[in-house]
């Protein structure tokens, strides 16, 4: 096995673009070069790599479509990552006492966040969401009024 293959569950947990560049330094220590990062790129955590925009959305499953809602919600992320919205970062589905479904997941940044807005394939999906479940803030959930809000995962 290579080292870059080596290194591909350590770059994947850590958010390190598939575009890096893996280099061997005068020390003989392997260094990640990400070259994904732009010029001006203010959004780097501690680490360097890009910081995306974490969103929590809950929905409420219409009566009887719980499980074409947990479909949908399974192929939005390919999808975003597809189009280039979303990161890699694994995204955490959980239900709430009430049965709000809740997913985590990460934008690439604001832009991705405006450009899902005008995405053919996006409104699309959102359609679906509307067809099997209706949208609820997160204030609204008796969960979240916790010192520790729990939920029980559902993936």
């Amino acid at each position: 096995m290579s080292f870059a293959r080596s290194i591909e569950p350590f770059a994947s947990r850590y958010g390190i673009s598939c575009e890096c560049v893996v280099g061997l330094t005068a020390t003989r220590r392997y260094h990640l070069v990400d070259r994904s990062l732009q010029d001006g790129d203010t959004t780097l955590s501690a680490g360097g790599n890009r910081m995306g925009k974490v969103v929590i959305a809950a929905f409420s499953p219409k009566a009887g479509k719980e499980e074409e809602l947990k479909q949908v919600i399974a192929d939005r992320l390919p999808l975003l990552r597809q189009l280039g919205l979303a990161t890699d970062r694994v995204n955490i589905t959980m239900r709430a006492a009430n049965g709000t479904i809740l997913d985590v997941s990460e934008w690439v940044d604001d832009k991705a966040i405006e450009r899902a807005h005008e995405t053919p394939e996006v409104l699309e999906l959102w359609q679906r969401f509307d067809a099997c479940s209706e949208y609820v803030k997160l204030e609204s959930l008796d969960d979240i009024r916790q010192e520790f809000a729990t939920f029980d995962a559902v993936n």
